[in-house]
C-alpha cells in the first residue's frame, strides 16, 4: 500500500506538485516519474480551516524569503502552515488521485485551540476526506511535529496520544500514520503504538537550535525554522535507528537524505516492510530524487 520510498510534503497539498517549483523542468520530470512509478506521496499538511502562514502562493517571492540554502546540501525553512483548509485541500487531492497519484493526506491538529477542539476538528477532517475522496482515502498522516506552527511540539505528547486514540476509536480500520519531531522522546512512539497507531513517520525537519545550539538562525525573527538535508542527517539517522529498536510497527524514516548512499543507510536500519521518505532531495537535486524512486519503487 505504501511504496519503499515515499515523497513527503514537497509535492504540495495536492500531491502532484507545488508552485513555484513547477517552474523548473527537472522538478516537473520528477513529478512525472512519481506518477509513472506509483510512488506514495504524503501531501503537505492541512488544517481544519484556512491558515495564511509565512509562505503565500499568491506572493511567490515569499518562497525565497522563508527558505534558505545551507551548506552540505541542506535547507532551512520557516514556512508555517499555509493552506486553504480541509475542504479545498481534499478537492486538490481528489483531482490528483483521479490522475493516478497515490496521495496520503496529512493533517495538523491545532492543539493550541484546546485538546477537545483539536480532536473534534480532526474527526471532522476525516469525515470530509471520506466524503470527498471515497476509496482514494486509504490512510491519514497526523503531523504533530511541525517546527514552524507556533506551537511547542516538545510539549504536545499527551495531546498527540489522546488525538490518535480518539481517531482509532472512531475509525479502527483507518491506517493511521503519526509524524514525529526530533524533539519527541522515543517513548511517545511506544505510547502511540499502544493506542493503535499503524505507522510512525520519523522525522520532521530539525529545529535550527538543535543542530546549531550556539548560533542564531538566519530566520530567527520568524521562529528560527527547521533544517533538512545533510546537516540534519546524523541526528535524524540516529533518532530513526533508536526508533526502530523500540517499536515494532512499520516506520517511514526520513530527514537528511541527500544521495543514494544516505538513502541506503536508512533502508539498512530495518529492511523490508518499512519506507524511507524524501523531501529536500527533490528540491535540491530532482535528478537524484528520480534515481531514488526508479531504483526503489
Amino acid at each position: 500500500m505504501i511504496s519503499n520510498v515515499v515523497v513527503s510534503s514537497i509535492l504540495g497539498h495536492s500531491g502532484r506538485g507545488m508552485f513555484p517549483l513547477t517552474l523548473k523542468l527537472s522538478y516537473r520530470k520528477f513529478v512525472k516519474k512519481v506518477l509513472e512509478t506509483k510512488t506514495t506521496v504524503i501531501a503537505e499538511s492541512a488544517t481544519r480551516f484556512k491558515i495564511v502562514g509565512n509562505y503565500q502562493i499568491r506572493k511567490p517571492w515569499t518562497w525565497w524569503i522563508y527558505v534558505r540554502k545551507l551548506p552540505r546540501m541542506s535547507l532551512l525553512n520557516a514556512f508555517g502552515l499555509t493552506n486553504d483548509g480541509i475542504e479545498k485541500c481534499a478537492k486538490k487531492i481528489l483531482r490528483s488521485a483521479k490522475k493516478g497519484f497515490q496521495v496520503i493526506p496529512s493533517y495538523f491538529p491545532e492543539f493550541s485551540k484546546g485538546l477537545d477542539i483539536a480532536i473534534k476538528e480532526a474527526l471532522e477532517a476525516i469525515a470530509i476526506y471520506q466524503s470527498e475522496l471515497g476509496d482514494y482515502f486509504f490512510a491519514l498522516e497526523i503531523n504533530v511535529s511541525c517546527p514552524n506552527a507556533g506551537e511547542d511540539v516538545s510539549k504536545n505528547m499527551s495531546q498527540a496520544v489522546a488525538c490518535a486514540k480518539a481517531i482509532k476509536a472512531r475509525h479502527p480500520d483507518l491506517t493511521l500514520i503519526v509524524k514525529l519531531s526530533y524533539l519527541h522522546p522515543i517513548s511517545l512512539a511506544e505510547e502511540l503504538e499502544r493506542v493503535g497507531v499503524n505507522i510512525i513517520h520519523g522525522i520532521n525537519t530539525i529545529p535550527y537550535g538543535e543542530v546549531f545550539p550556539n548560533k542564531q538562525s538566519p530566520l530567527h525573527k520568524v521562529g528560527g525554522g527547521g533544517i533538512s538535508g545533510g546537516l540534519a542527517y546524523p541526528q535524524a539517522l540516529e533518532y530513526n535507528t533508536k526508533l526502530s529498536k523500540r517499536v515494532s510497527i512499520p516506520l517511514i524514516m526520513g530527514c537528511g537524505i541527500t544521495d543514494l548512499i544516505s538513502l541506503g543507510e536508512y533502508k539498512d536500519i530495518r529492511g523490508n516492510g518499512n519506507s524511507v521518505s524524501i523531501c529536500s532531495l527533490v528540491r535540491l537535486n530532482p535528478t537524484k530524487a528520480i534515481m531514488a524512486i526508479e531504483i526503489s519503487n
